[in-house]
Parts: C-alpha cells; structure tokens; sequence
C-alpha cells in the first residue's frame, strides 16, 4: 500500500477515481483516465511520488 496522500495527482482523490487505475501496456505504469495521471511503478517502489517540487512541500 502506497500513502495515497503523498502522492502527486492521487493526493485528494475519491476511492471511487483512485480504484479506476489501469496498468499500462508497458506494465511499467499505473494510468487513472479520469484523474490524467501517469505514475511509474519502478520510481514508486523508491519513493518517488512525485515531481521534486511536489515531494519538496512535504520536507518542510
């Protein structure tokens, strides 16, 4: 389980919209239509739940 809050694009989302995921043909990414979002699951398995400027607001 991932920490939805952190997670930019999903931070704020309705369980109904985050439960619509797709992986994508690549089975390299996670795709939410109705949220136009794109996420990695390689940098999502490091840590990476976002853009630096997005991940930046949670370090202070």
């Amino acid at each position: 389980m991932f920490p939805l809050n952190l997670i930019q694009g999903l931070a704020g989302a309705s369980d109904k919209d985050i439960a619509e995921v797709e992986i994508t043909p690549s089975c390299e990414g996670l795709h939410w239509e109705t949220l136009d979002v794109d996420l990695s699951i390689p940098s999502l398995l490091i840590g990476i739940f976002g853009t630096k400027l997005w991940i930046a607001k949670f370090r202070k």
